[in-house]
């Protein structure tokens, strides 16, 4: 039987949250995420965040430091040879489904196998609604699960072809020939990055609450 193995969250973006603003530069996050892993952590994690919240903006005169955690991850990658590479959590919703399947694809590739993918429905709405204002009055929980299907299928297959539903406004953001189907093909995929394909990385969800919308 496997031990228990232990992670540890990176600061990617907890600056004027959990933290101090300014609380670690891109190199002191490298450097804890390097540490880690000498120190025998299984895994180092990054969470995310595009826009910043108003509790943090009110709070703080400047500015805090988010950094984008699949770029960490990869400059993490070059400075690390065991320990897994996760995101803890990425907003799904606020994310285009091709382009972060190629860009998760590339990051599990470069790190040798080493990527754990965690998504979730986000924390704040008003963060989802800065970036995406278009989809304002989507349901965030509909949004991530299309797109936690829509990666599936880009992962599983080289050419891939997905339909969302009618209510659900994904489809707009994702490359298509009509108005609700994606079509695209991933190169250089020798594995497929996805749980239970024979693949090295792995996929996983966090449950949403009644309150996410």
């Amino acid at each position: 039987m496997n031990g228990m193995k232990f992670g540890i969250d990176v600061p990617t973006c907890l600056s004027g949250m959990a933290y101090p603003v300014s609380f670690a530069t891109a190199d002191e996050v490298i450097r804890i995420a390097v540490e880690a892993e000498a120190l025998c952590f299984h895994e180092v994690a990054g969470n995310d965040h595009l826009s910043t919240q108003r509790f943090v903006r009110e709070a703080w005169s400047v500015p805090p430091d988010y950094f984008e955690p699949l770029m960490m991850l990869a400059t993490i990658a070059a400075k690390t040879s065991v320990a897994r590479l996760a995101t803890g959590i990425l907003v799904l919703p606020m994310r285009e489904p091709v382009l972060l399947a190629k860009q998760v694809a590339t990051l599990d590739q470069i790190s040798g196998g080493r990527v754990t993918l965690a998504v979730a429905a986000g924390g704040y709405r008003e963060e989802f609604e800065s970036v995406a204002p278009d989809l304002a009055d989507a349901s965030r929980t509909r949004l991530m699960a299309e797109g936690i299907e829509a990666l599936r299928i880009l992962f599983g297959q080289r050419r891939s072809t997905w339909a969302g539903t009618a209510d659900s406004a994904i489809s707009s953001r994702i490359p298509s020939r009509s108005s609700r189907r994606c079509r695209s093909s991933l190169a250089a995929m020798p594995r497929a990055p996805f749980a239970g394909r024979g693949s090295n990385v792995r996929v996983g969800c966090r449950p949403s609450s009644a309150r996410t919308k």
